[in-house]
């Protein structure tokens, strides 16, 4: 990084002269490859700068009082001017030119970040002390063109479809500034009331909050309880805000987890006024639970503590070898009922398929019979 100093001196009293304006346009702003290595100028205390159309060096403001105008393009051959006053149209892109009133010396800071490529700036600058000074000190052979700005469009719709609304008209920037001629510093937006027709009349409501929320259970021992509230009723039809305060509110509370706590019916309270005027009504009557310290005579006892010794294991391990026992012997008991009923089973079918085949043979010997008959009687 370097800071280089211009100063304007009288060349006869040595002394030091301030400009009217003071133009300084600095070029070949170039970057490396893929942005590696930038090449910016630091500039403070100058009324107005000049890019030219299509350019591609960015301005950036800093955290101090300077201003950096930085390359965003990759440097090439082409873009490297000799001479100031022949710039082209894409050396022309890569320069900024900075605008300084009353001022005889300028601090200008050059940076060029970590990068191989080569490192060039070109400078130049026309200081006018008697005239209005307008024109590029790199350009003689143009009149400078100042910014013009088209007229106003029509006023737009209403944005409220009654009572008082705003409505926008715009104009734009129909020639861009160059060759050093003026900004457009006029506004292109312009905002009035407007108002299309009164609206119904109504009650001015005002915001309300709700009544604060009881507080909640303790969250843990010794913790923290919390309430809430809400917006009962927004404002509207012209009505004053809420307002501002907490919706939510927290606070310690004190719930002791060493002492165990039961609970108790209180006693039922009398009863209501009868829901009916006349005929048939009901009453009522309640009762709540509360908190006591000590076991409610009407409450169950819990079970004593199941108090284990060496007696009480003996007598458990015994259970349990009887109980075995029982279930083995039941097993046995079953296999032998399925052993008899399976053979019971044999025998039964076996004896249904003995008695069948018996009764396929008995047509053929009767037939026999009846054959060996028949000759003798003859």
């Amino acid at each position: 990084r370097v800071v280089l100093a211009f100063r304007l001196v009288d060349s006869a009293s040595g002394e030091r002269v301030a400009a009217r304006k003071l133009r300084l346009k600095v070029f070949d702003l170039d970057s490396g490859a893929s942005g590696m290595s930038v090449e910016s100028v630091h500039a403070k205390g100058f009324k107005g700068y000049v890019l030219s159309p299509g350019s591609t060096v960015q301005m950036e403001e800093e955290l101090s009082d300077l201003t950096r105008f930085k390359a965003s393009s990759y440097g090439t051959d082409d873009d490297d001017p000799e001479n100031p006053m022949e710039a082209t149209v894409a050396q022309e892109a890569k320069a900024v030119e900075l605008i300084y009133e009353g001022i005889s010396e300028v601090d200008l800071a050059f940076e060029v970040s970590d990068g191989s490529f080569c490192k060039t700036f070109l400078f130049s600058a026309r200081a006018c002390f008697t005239e209005e000074c307008r024109a590029s000190p790199c350009d003689d052979m143009h009149d400078p063109i100042d910014c013009k700005l088209s007229d106003w469009s029509s006023w737009g719709p209403c944005d409220a479809t009654c009572g008082v609304g705003q409505q926008i008209r715009s104009r734009e920037v129909v020639t861009e500034p160059a060759y050093g001629g003026l900004m457009c510093n006029d506004a292109l937006l312009q905002t009035q009331r407007c108002s299309v027709r009164d609206c119904e009349a109504c009650t001015p409501i005002d915001c309300a909050w709700e009544d604060w929320s009881t507080w909640g259970v303790c969250d843990r021992c010794d913790g923290e309880s919390r309430r809430f509230r809400h917006i009962a009723a927004h404002a509207s039809c012209g009505g004053k805000s809420c307002q501002p305060g907490d919706a939510a509110e927290v606070q310690n509370c004190s719930r002791s987890c060493a002492n165990r706590a039961y609970c108790e019916w209180t006693e039922w309270q009398p009863y209501g006024a009868c829901s009916a005027t006349c005929g048939q009504g009901v009453r009522s009557r309640s009762r709540y639970l509360k908190p006591v310290s000590a076991i409610p005579l009407s409450a169950p006892r819990p079970p004593a503590p199941n108090v284990v010794t060496d007696a009480n294991l003996e007598a458990k391990f015994e259970q349990l070898h009887v109980r075995s026992q029982s279930l083995r012997t039941s097993r046995l008991q079953v296999l032998a009922l399925a052993f008899v009923a399976g053979g019971i089973s044999l025998v039964a079918i076996t004896a249904f398929l003995s008695r069948r085949a018996r009764r396929r043979t008995q047509p053929a010997a009767r037939w026999s019979e009846d054959f060996t008959a028949t000759p003798r009687d003859a």
